[in-house]
């Protein structure tokens, strides 16, 4: 479930900014960068993903073996979608973020069939994967089979807020630019091999200095001026999606999705109920498991207030993002020393021995190494990608 809800929000299941004009997509504010690698530099070893506009593989680099991650847009669908300047304006953010929990990008290419955005992967794999295959209560709300119990470890509170400090430390460093996420979700925060995360999907991400109006994201970490206000929606988007992240990180589920069919959504006729989703969202009435502690409780509530305007980390008579970092809830969190990756990580992923792909599961997807290239227009915009 990783794009916009259908039903009551109508067509719009993706991406799309059609219906408004971003001029920042023209070009880069920060420096370009030299890449080290080009498509030819890369033998492509396996899918893990699959999305809107295209597929993620990793690829090892052939000269060195570094595994890397590569992010797939298809031409085709992209003109079929009118979303030409989506990589573009991808690229063009990432080229200006530095930080230490943001992956680096390392090389921009194109086939004839699709635009790649080469990055470092990290070999902890996703945060979805290690919430699922954990020992500790929210665990137990996944059995998903082709996942097993590889790490020997039960998160804590403590430990999930470690996480969760460092998608704050992100989104404090990107709100300073005026650079709004989006797309915060479990399947796109990766684990280093330091055992810290990394935000590694940039695609729906924009440059704002105002509100902005697109209905784009993971449709249960939706927030609800976005799906219901004409006046649009700013940062405050993000906070919410904080604490939908960490209500899930406590609970093994969003605190608003709709699972269809078996008990838990799992088993081969599973599913979500987008809609209804979308509605619980809109109703904005979250029921806290009775183990949740009253901090995690006050955190949530505070940062998925319905209005933005008095939500935790948006109140103009607070301290901004101070009013999230300082909560009660993250007491143990030095953030001088998390930046400087100077804190014991929660699990270290075991990277020592030949198999790097350990900790990226055995999902099946179709096969892309054979597609047929792109029959058609080549868009302007394109020309500028690789450079």
């Amino acid at each position: 479930m990783d794009q916009t809800a259908p039903g009551i929000l109508g067509k719009f299941r993706d991406a799309d900014d059609r219906t408004e004009t971003d001029s920042s997509t023209s070009k880069c504010s920060g420096p370009r960068r030299n890449y080290p690698y080009q498509l030819s530099d890369v033998h492509i070893v396996k899918t893990i993903g699959s999305g809107r506009f295209g597929f993620v593989q990793l690829g090892l680099s052939k000269q060195g073996g570094k595994l890397l991650l590569l992010n797939s847009y298809q031409k085709s669908i992209l003109v079929d979608t009118c979303q030409q300047h989506i990589p573009l304006r991808e690229k063009d953010i990432l080229e200006e973020l530095r930080h230490p929990f943001i992956s680096t990008l390392l090389g921009c290419v194109q086939d004839d069939s699709n635009l790649y955005m080469i990055s470092e992967a990290q070999l902890g794999g996703d945060l979805s994967r290690l919430l699922m295959t954990s020992s500790d209560r929210s665990s137990q709300y996944f059995k998903i089979p082709q996942f097993v119990k590889t790490n020997e470890i039960c998160l804590s509170d403590n430990h999930k807020a470690f996480y969760a400090a460092c998608v704050t430390s992100v989104l404090k460093y990107c709100h300073s630019k005026n650079i709004i996420l989006r797309g915060l979700h479990p399947d796109t925060l990766y684990i280093d091999s330091d055992g810290y995360l990394k935000v590694t999907d940039w695609g729906f991400a924009k440059r704002i200095h105002e509100n902005t109006f697109t209905l784009c994201g993971h449709v249960e970490y939706l927030c609800p001026e976005a799906v219901l206000s004409d006046s649009g929606y700013g940062k405050g988007a993000d906070y919410w999606a904080l604490g939908i992240l960490i209500y899930e990180m406590l609970a093994g589920r969003s605190p608003f999705v709709v699972r269809t069919n078996s008990e838990h959504g799992t088993g081969p006729e599973a599913g979500f109920d987008d809609a209804s989703t979308v509605e619980n969202i809109i109703s904005g009435n979250i029921s806290y498991p009775e183990y949740f502690s009253t901090s995690a409780r006050n955190i949530i509530g505070g940062l998925c207030q319905k209005n933005p305007a008095v939500r935790l980390g948006c109140v103009k008579t607070g301290r901004g993002i101070r009013d999230v970092t300082q909560h009660p809830w993250f007491s143990t969190i030095d953030w001088d020393k998390l930046e400087k990756k100077e804190l014991r990580a929660p699990w270290v992923p075991d990277v020592q021995d030949s198999n790097q792909l350990k900790y990226f599961g055995d999902g099946v997807y179709v096969d892309v190494s054979s597609s047929a290239p792109f029959d058609g227009y080549d868009h302007p915009e394109w020309k500028s990608f690789c450079k």
